[in-house]
């Protein structure tokens, strides 16, 4: 599933990361929180997004309202087991669908760091330990949870191909 924006917002803070270090090194972490607030922001849009989807693909366009209404702010701080137990409350059949999909991956670490990190840049909890280069690789690690949804869901890539 694409995030066009978040790859380019990543790509443009890897490719300035040198300049912004030469003016002042407090500059890549300020960037860097950014990315893992906006990474985060736009993961629970999303993960909103493609179960108000499902919802809306019965055609009961009454039921698809409530559950987006219903949906509205329930992945603030998104984790594994909200996710997992919005699929459970679903169908455990959802449930075991997505944790087959990722058995292979690193999805659940990835988005334990990014919540972690943005837990620090939020709330100024803990302390920030991500590089840039950390952030690539755990989004790249973390967005294949929406590829995974999606098909658990019974959703197409057709179905998404609007998110971007």
């Amino acid at each position: 599933m694409l995030f066009s924006r978040l790859d380019t917002a990543i790509a443009l803070a890897k490719k300035e990361s040198a300049a912004l270090a030469a003016i002042d090194a407090r500059l890549q972490s300020f960037v860097a929180g950014y990315l893992i607030v906006d990474i985060i922001s736009e993961f629970e849009k999303r993960l909103e997004a493609i179960f108000a989807l499902r919802a809306k693909k019965l055609g009961d366009v009454p039921n698809a309202n409530f559950v987006a209404k219903m949906l509205d702010r329930k992945f603030r701080s998104p984790d594994f087991g909200k996710i997992n137990g919005m699929l459970k409350d679903h169908d455990a059949a959802f449930l075991t669908a997505f944790e087959a999909r990722l058995a292979t991956s690193k999805c659940n670490s990835a988005m334990a760091n990014l919540m972690l990190n943005r837990h620090y840049y939020v709330h100024k909890d803990g302390s920030p330990t991500m590089s840039l280069q950390d952030i690539e690789h755990e989004y790249k690690e973390a967005v294949k949870l929406f590829d995974a949804l999606a098909h658990a869901l019974g959703l197409a890539a057709a179905d998404c191909a609007h998110f971007s």
